[in-house]
């Protein structure tokens, strides 16, 4: 009965329409649940999405700095596309976290990074700007990462946990 009530409750929450706030070394970095429900017409799911000149409505700050960027509103890959993910650390210590990407996303990511070639592409997870990828070459082996320098491990654990959970 024990595993019934747990699920129950973990539906329940999930369903409810909350947003919690996921907190690392004690600093919220962000919403943690996006909301479907309470859709407005600015906001941008989980994925990656163009970088754009003009001033739109689409305007975000990148978390942890004071620079703003326009994007377009229509995703190239979601969070629905994203089939593995792993956190990890280079040889030089950098932490970050890989994404590996199902056939559809794989064919997208492909053709945007082709389009982008010298300019950015921008990770948004739960309509907040997270991190901006100047693009240099066409990636098609179906792999895309986030690999900021001021986000700690922890971070990356959570914003993983997140992703999954929008699957």
């Amino acid at each position: 009965m024990k595993p019934f009530i747990i699920i129950s409750a973990l539906i329940l929450t999930y369903c409810s329409g909350n947003n919690s706030q996921v907190k690392a070394d004690d600093k919220e970095i962000f919403v943690s649940v996006a909301d479907t429900t309470k859709h407005d017409s600015t906001y941008l799911y989980t994925g990656w999405y163009y970088v754009v000149d003009n001033d739109s409505n689409f305007k975000r700050q990148l978390d942890k700095t004071t620079e703003s960027f326009s994007l377009d509103p229509k995703p190239i890959v979601t969070a629905k596309n994203f089939m593995t993910f792993e956190v990890y650390t280079s040889n030089y210590g950098e932490i970050g976290l890989a994404m590996r990407l199902d056939e559809n996303g794989t064919e997208s990511w492909s053709i945007a990074t082709g389009k982008a070639i010298g300019n950015y592409l921008a990770f948004i997870l739960d309509n907040k700007l997270l991190h901006l990828a100047r693009v240099n070459s066409q990636i098609t082996a179906g792999v895309t990462a986030i690999n900021r320098g001021d986000y700690s491990k922890e971070e990356f654990e959570k914003i993983k946990m997140i992703i999954e959970s929008e699957k």
